[in-house]
């Protein structure tokens, strides 16, 4: 099995999702960022480097909301908060600021939308 982990990142009221970029598995939805992890790499350790690679944000983080599996994958959703930096899109074609009230709004990647139900992001 392949785990991945994904950012919960919350501030103000409202919480972090990305647009995957258009020609990758699952482009043009939107999923919290994150990334697979590699061998012997820790949940913290690899959320930490891909919210650096992907979005130019340290950040910190505290708490595992939810885990789901997704075929060959099992997510993890960490809750995160932004230690220093501005988000920089490198990987994802865009990015909002959304109240958890807004999720129907937006066509997430199928396991981040099974995780919107099994966790309260704020």
């Amino acid at each position: 099995m392949i785990t991945v982990t994904a950012a919960v990142i919350a501030q103000d009221g409202r919480f972090l999702i990305c647009k995957r970029p258009r020609g990758k598995n699952h482009g043009g939805l939107w999923e919290f960022p994150g990334g697979k992890t590699e061998n012997g790499e820790t949940l913290n350790s690899c959320i930490i480097w891909e919210c650096m690679e992907e979005l130019g944000i340290q950040v910190e983080p505290t708490e595992i909301l939810a885990k789901v599996r997704n075929g060959e994958h099992e997510i993890v959703f960490i809750r995160c908060s932004i230690v220093s930096g501005n988000i920089i899109l490198n990987e994802h074609e865009d990015h909002r600021w959304i109240t958890a009230d807004e999720t129907g709004m937006y066509e997430f990647c199928p396991g981040d939308r099974a995780a919107l139900g099994m966790m309260k992001i704020l």
